[in-house]
């Protein structure tokens, strides 16, 4: 069984009698995957807010549900347009 209490400290390992050790070095690879990783995790934070718009172009008719609002054409030999309208469908 292990005693790993602070009377016991497990010692530390001396890496000096082997040679893979001395050849490989320290490793800093972990910290600069942990920096990439730590980037990462930033730009996808400040993306979630963001505005996000999608936008879709398709081609189709727009109807409107009241009369008055629909396109209607009226033959007229003076042009112009109709600004407003006196009278409603199904007036007598």
């Amino acid at each position: 069984m292990l005693d790993l209490s602070p009377q016991n400290p497990v010692p530390a390992l001396d890496r000096s009698p082997f040679a893979c050790f001395r050849v490989i070095g320290i490793a800093s690879a972990n910290r600069l995957f942990a920096r990439w990783l730590m980037a990462a995790c930033a730009v996808v934070l400040i993306g979630l807010f963001l505005p996000w718009t999608q936008n879709i172009r398709a081609r189709g008719t727009v109807t409107s549900l009241s009369p008055d609002q629909r396109p209607q054409t009226i033959h007229a030999i003076i042009p112009g347009r109709i600004e407003q309208w006196f009278v409603q469908e199904g007036q007598p």
